[in-house]
């Protein structure tokens, strides 16, 4: 049961990226579908601005219902834990945040690693704007 769940878990996380791509791909299909261009190439008005704003919230109603049935899903489908334990360590006693972070604290390496991420991180992302 327990590779099953693995395998499982390995799948989800390895396609996530495909239905990124196919939700991305159904919202290109989609708004142009119920969103129409209101003005053609020469200038001349085919839809009004009105009836474009109808459209634009009937797409944003659209969306949201689906959001809402996909949300809906998972909490009625996902369990609050799994029927067992999906990997040895999640058996294991776990130590509160303050004296795991405290303990960290102690530690050399850890210190110069967040060192050295501030030093070459922050410019890095004052660079990247």
């Amino acid at each position: 049961m327990a590779i099953k769940l693995f395998v499982l878990a390995t799948l989800t996380v390895t396609n996530d990226g495909h239905r990124t791509d196919l939700g991305q791909a159904l919202g290109f299909i989609l708004g142009p579908w119920l969103v129409p261009e209101s003005v053609n190439a020469a200038g001349k008005v085919l839809i009004s601005a009105e009836q474009t704003h109808r459209n634009i919230l009937n797409l944003y109603w659209l969306e949201a219902g689906l959001q809402l049935c996909i949300t809906l899903a998972v909490i009625v489908y996902f369990p609050s834990k799994p029927p067992s334990p999906p990997t040895p360590s999640a058996t294991d006693t776990k130590t509160d945040f303050a004296t795991g972070f405290s303990e960290l604290l102690r530690h050399k390496r850890f210190l110069v690693s967040v060192h050295h991420a501030l030093h070459f991180g922050v410019p890095v992302a004052n660079v990247s704007h």
